[in-house]
């Protein structure tokens, strides 16, 4: 039999040319964000939360294991492959051909060539968005890092060896990237109804450049060396609030819940498709289907939803801090509190899913059952009670 090699490569140059390769590449670019609620059990690491099964990953830091080669969070390769895949789209931007939207037109309406002129220039200031993102997930975790302004061939030595930057060079190189971001991405777009819902926004440049700011301005990065003040922060902080786009939802559900692309607390977000997998590790262990890799919240978490303070009407006035030294509240420790809390936990004997949720010894979501919850609570915050885990 004879074997024909055929070499499928692109080079990059035929690549980028192509409109539709330029627009996946961006994509490509978005995909490196990070997946946050797969990373919900992290939430186990803090005093907020408890996993129930003993292999979560949480256990790797709270167990005292975690180093150099088994690191859960360890995110160098991740976000440099993505700073490599954002620099990659910048050094080719420019080769994009939008001619033949033009060359198609048979009519006196020529939007769809005007939209793809302009969503050419949007991705440039999308990419150098998410490029800042990437960096500060890196500052975060390792302080300094190699600024890389050009994309590196994997085989070439060009990238060996590199130095890191100063912190400071870092967080200033953040700040350049979103200033030129801010500069092509319009404040307002709501005229470019082809824009997708998820893209990079401008509030969101803005509220980047602000968080790296803050960071900057922090003891911590200060005791690193960086020049940044409460001042700078602040300043950039108020140019997102006085983008007036924003502000603390009514409706505490809406945050986190089905509605939340439509909420004004959103300012960046990753999208996901129909998934119930946060449904499948959290709902109570009584419940068919529910697989047992719950993050429970905690008595310390549940002890700092304050107690409502109420006149003779019954109108809330204000607030206190919960306290079990309180006779009122030991008694009776869930009366008058915020009502986040039943938003956030599932409580001992309370409605969920339609089932009355059992939480302590003996119950039917408690011990002794396996990965039963730990605290004597569940989780609802971000769980949909409407999914049906036997139906799927």
């Amino acid at each position: 039999m004879t074997v024909n090699r055929v070499d499928a490569f692109i080079p990059s140059d035929q690549f980028y040319t192509n409109y539709n390769y330029a627009q996946q590449a961006v994509w490509n670019v978005y995909s490196y964000l990070p997946n946050g609620l797969a990373s919900l059990s992290y939430e186990a690491i803090t005093d907020n939360a408890e996993a129930t099964n003993v292999t979560d990953l949480s256990n790797v830091f709270n167990q005292g294991v975690w180093n150099q080669y088994v690191n859960p969070d360890d995110v160098w390769s991740k976000n440099f492959n993505a700073i490599r895949a954002a620099n990659l789209y910048l050094k080719n931007k420019d080769k994009a051909d939008i001619e033949y939207i033009k060359n198609r037109i048979v009519t006196a309406d020529s939007t769809p060539y005007f939209n793809a002129r302009n969503n050419v220039k949007f991705m440039e200031g999308e990419v150098l968005f998410l490029k800042a993102y990437f960096y500060l997930e890196l500052i975060k975790r390792y302080g300094g890092v190699p600024v890389l302004r050009e994309a590196f061939e994997y085989k070439s030595e060009d990238w060996k060896n590199l130095p890191r930057n100063t912190l400071d060079e870092c967080v200033k190189y953040i700040v350049e990237l979103c200033d030129a971001a801010s500069a092509i991405i319009p404040q307002n777009l709501s005229s470019y109804s082809w824009y997708d819902v998820g893209r990079v926004t401008y509030g969101a440049i803005k509220t980047l450049k602000a968080k790296a700011l803050l960071y900057a301005a922090s003891p911590l990065f200060k005791s690193a060396g960086t020049t940044a003040t409460w001042e700078d922060a602040a300043k950039a902080f108020n140019d997102v609030i006085a983008l007036n786009a924003y502000m603390l939802d009514a409706n505490y559900n809406n945050v986190f819940g089905a509605n939340a692309l439509t909420s004004k607390e959103m300012i960046f977000f990753r999208q996901y498709g129909n998934t119930n997998s946060v449904e499948y590790a959290n709902f109570p262990i009584s419940f068919q289907g529910s697989n047992g890799n719950s993050v429970t919240p905690t008595q310390n978490l549940v002890d700092q939803f304050e107690v409502l303070i109420k006149d003779g009407s019954g109108a809330v006035t204000g607030s206190r801090p919960f306290s079990w030294l309180n006779a009122d509240d030991a008694a009776n420790p869930y009366a008058n509190r915020d009502p986040r809390l039943n938003n956030t936990v599932i409580l001992n004997n309370t409605s969920f899913s339609g089932a009355v949720i059992e939480t302590f010894d003996g119950g039917a979501a408690g011990f002794p059952k396996l990965n039963a919850t730990k605290t004597g609570y569940y989780l609802k915050k971000w769980v949909n009670p409407s999914i049906n885990l036997v139906t799927n």
